[in-house]
């Protein structure tokens, strides 16, 4: 709560609370601090799902199903990154028998919401450092194990 105000007009008194409603869908947010409503995003994300691709179906569907499962704003969003978004590409030991790992920097960077900025969007996080799992399989037959491992 803020406050007390009246009305000049009627002299009704009233309590001032925050907007706990989503000006675009006017739900209740889930979360009053970041104004974050997940209805709407899952939206966003959904009918973003035409604007990208990696090019395999099975990958696409993966995604878009992670997406889809976000519940909080604080959730790391799963998304298609291009290969040219790395710089700094670095071999820095194996994983296993088979997967080779590197570190990189992400330029643009993953997703974060930014609830507290006017238009209450997704921004990037650039130049990230990462870490690049390569796996040495025939990635033009991805297979479920690689997808379950992911």
């Amino acid at each position: 709560m803020y406050g007390i105000s009246q009305n000049p007009d009627t002299g009704d008194y009233i309590i001032v609370f925050r907007n706990k409603h989503c000006e675009k869908c006017g739900r209740q947010y889930l979360d009053i601090n970041s104004k974050w409503c997940k209805i709407c995003h899952l939206n966003h994300f959904e009918n973003n799902f035409i604007t990208w691709t990696s090019g395999n179906e099975e990958i696409d569907k993966f995604i878009q199903e992670m997406q889809l499962k976000i519940n909080k704003h604080t959730n790391i969003l799963f998304e298609w990154i291009s290969y040219d978004q790395f710089k700094n590409i670095k071999k820095v030991g194996k994983d296993d028998d088979f997967n080779m790992v590197y570190s990189a920097l992400w330029k643009n960077g993953p997703l974060c919401y930014n609830g507290y900025i006017e238009t209450e969007k997704y921004i990037r996080s650039s130049n990230k450092k990462v870490a690049l799992k390569y796996t040495m399989c025939d990635s033009q037959n991805i297979t479920s194990k690689l997808l379950d491992e992911v």
